[in-house]
């Protein structure tokens, strides 16, 4: 039970692990079987994509003939080629220069890429000590940045930070509203913020990938020569939103469980970077059609601090509080299991956090895995590619990341399937079909420090004020009209619930297509909650509701066994209602009815008798309850073969919680 998650952050995107293997499987030998359970992807949450090309299946199983090795960055003053052996610089990075023969497609000669100015440079006259040969066995390694004046500028105040233009000044005209066919089609939408990626990559322009020869998921043995990456530009990180994303990989401790502390200097690096993103056409895009969808508020800032308790609000796992959130497992990745023995990685989706890691070392490529479309091998151009690589030494099994797409389109991408899809997304972008897999946590909310003090004895929690303190002078007295009529009364309730949401500032459904009752056609596009407001479970009535919600078998005729910690939440529970203006207007109603005792703790025991204490059902005692029946549900019939629900009447039973 820890740290409360605002806004839709728990659900999340568990991005691009590509790569079902059903039709190797069956060739597979039989000392393989046993590494067959441990390829399969990821199981965490946010948003994974199974890559595909367009118009063909999923990628995973391909025999395509060996990608030649052109221009492998070797050659020696006396016109024999010899690879260059990498060299360390002072600061203890390593780092290499290529030169020489790359060529895509037997064309020309690529020019020799200059380090930029913020990249470890190797000292001029810096000599090897094994005249120009490449150990063997031993990958090269690319340079990798250094942090710059611009990103030490970063960890002040964003208020006092220097952005980029609108891309809406830029580009003047730019028509980034949805359209029809966008709003009705999420693929469609989807392939739209492809084309508004202004800052996407060019393959062979800014850099260089050599995919070395493809593998299938079981296998282990490293079919790569080198690097994927062999060469980057320029210019890449000087681009304001590649800069400002690679300040924030270096946040986080990759190992899955320990508590992570965000620093005053962190948190302004996530809100710069969301401000600096919130510049550029795809968020621009993304905000629209959410506005249009009715899931963000039409303000920018607010949408804007959606997008950062998203991506950055931390959350629990394995058990333990505030260790992971949705930017480290998408996009910097997690290894997970340690404290079990059995390492995994889980996440870790990102080209930038990939070339970068690889850079240090720290990434180990083995190849690309085969996808099922035979023939279609995937070369330097390729731009959705599935691959297997050991991360600090651990083995992810099967991976798909985009490669050369700005950081803006992906969170776009991601956070608009997240909103707006399913768990399965299959959409087209660009040339190629992807899977973007939306997982939502069993416990989607995170539960608070406040939620764990709900299990104390009630005498011992703290409450909300009392509704006649904070409104004084409202008159709780029912009329004569409304003691004559029950529906008056009920309307004096309505009228009364101050605790009541707004839809569409507090939250989002979306109804899909009536039906008649026999019908049983599916005419809903997607749930019927699209999102939910940031601070919903922080009002103390919802929030003591919430937590009564998992007391329950919903299967009846199994007997209920009400512990004392539950015992502890249904009290505070009646208590903190207890404190609200429609429960003191039903206590003057019964009591001037005769009905309830004037003494209010006595109402209390009454109310919590009437809704709590157990009763039973299909010949069980103590099996179910009006609370359980009412807001929880049950399923009946089981034993007889025919399974109903029955109660099941409360909304925040069916949203997205």
């Amino acid at each position: 039970m820890e740290g409360l998650i605002k806004g839709l952050a728990k659900a999340a995107i568990d991005a691009l692990d590509g790569g079902d293997d059903e039709a190797p499987r069956r060739q597979r030998p039989a000392e393989d079987a046993e590494e067959e359970g441990r390829e399969d992807r990821d199981r965490s949450t946010w948003a994974e994509v199974v890559s595909d090309k367009k118009g063909g299946e999923p990628e995973e199983e391909r025999r395509g003939s060996r990608p030649s090795r052109q221009g492998e960055g070797w050659e020696r003053a006396d016109g024999r080629k010899q690879q260059q052996q990498q060299h360390t610089s002072a600061h203890g990075g390593g780092q290499s220069q290529y030169e020489g023969d790359d060529r895509r497609d037997g064309g020309s000669r690529l020019p020799q890429q200059q380090a930029p100015a913020n990249w470890r440079q190797q000292q001029e006259g810096e000599e090897t000590d094994d005249g120009g040969w490449e150990t063997v066995g031993e990958k090269k390694k690319h340079g990798r940045p250094q942090q710059s004046e611009a990103w030490n500028a970063y960890k002040r105040p964003p208020s006092e930070q220097e952005y980029s233009e609108d891309a809406g000044r830029i580009h003047q005209g730019l028509n980034l509203e949805p359209t029809r066919e966008e709003l009705n089609s999420l693929s469609e939408a989807c392939g739209r913020l492809w084309e508004l990626d202004m800052n996407r990559l060019v393959p062979g322009k800014d850099y260089r990938i050599d995919c070395g020869e493809g593998k299938k998921v079981y296998q282990k043995d490293d079919m790569a020569y080198g690097n994927l990456f062999s060469w980057l530009g320029d210019d890449v990180f000087t681009k304001p939103t590649y800069s400002r994303f690679c300040a924030l990989l270096d946040n986080y401790n990759p190992h899955q469980g320990y508590k992570e502390v965000v620093t005053q200097q962190e948190k302004h690096e996530e809100v710069a970077f969301i401000e600096e993103i919130a510049r550029t056409a795809p968020i621009k895009y993304l905000h629209q059609y959410l506005v249009m969808k009715g899931v963000a508020s039409q303000d920018y800032d607010d949408f804007k601090t959606m997008l950062s308790s998203l991506w950055f609000n931390l959350y629990g796992r394995c058990g333990n509080s505030s260790c992971s959130s949705a930017f480290e497992h998408v996009f910097v990745g997690e290894i997970k299991g340690e404290r079990q023995g059995e390492n995994e990685v889980s996440g870790f989706h990102n080209w930038i956090q990939f070339y970068l890691e690889e850079a240090k070392g720290n990434v180990d490529y083995k190849g690309y895995i085969f996808p099922r479309r035979r023939g279609e091998s995937p070369d330097s151009e390729t731009q959705l590619l599935t691959v297997q690589f050991e991360w600090h030494g651990v083995l992810k099994s099967v991976s798909s990341s985009l490669i050369g797409v700005s950081p803006e389109f992906e969170l776009a991408l991601y956070t608009l399937c997240f909103y707006m899809g399913g768990e399965d997304n299959r959409v087209n972008i660009g040339p190629y079909t992807v899977n973007v897999k939306c997982y939502r946590m069993d416990n989607y909310l995170i539960q608070s420090e406040a939620w764990n003090a709900y299990k104390r004895p009630p005498s011992e929690q703290e409450y909300s004020e009392d509704a006649g303190r904070i409104h004084q002078g409202l008159n709780l007295e029912p009329t004569r009209e409304e003691l004559n009529s029950l529906s008056e009364a009920c309307s004096r309730l309505w009228e009364l619930d101050m605790n009541r949401l707004v839809p569409g500032k507090d939250y989002r459904i979306d109804c899909g297509e009536g039906k008649k009752v026999y019908q049983k056609d599916d005419m809903a596009y997607g749930n019927l909650f699209s999102w939910l407001g940031d601070d919903v479970f922080t009002k103390p009535t919802y929030s003591r509701f919430y937590v009564l919600l998992d007391n329950y078998n919903p299967h009846q005729g199994y007997k209920e066994v009400v512990t004392q910690q539950e015992k502890h939440e249904e009290v505070a529970f009646i208590e903190e209602i207890a404190r609200t203006v429609p429960i003191k207007y039903l206590h003057q109603y019964l009591v001037m009815k005769g009905v309830a005792s004037q003494d209010y703790d006595d109402f209390k025991t009454m109310l919590s008798s009437l809704w709590f204490n157990l009763y039973g059902r299909c010949g069980n005692s103590s099996c179910s309850s009006a609370f359980e029946h009412v807001f929880v549900g049950e399923i009946k019939g089981e034993r007889q073969g025919e399974n109903e629900v029955s109660g099941f009447h409360n909304w925040i039973q069916v949203s997205p919680v």
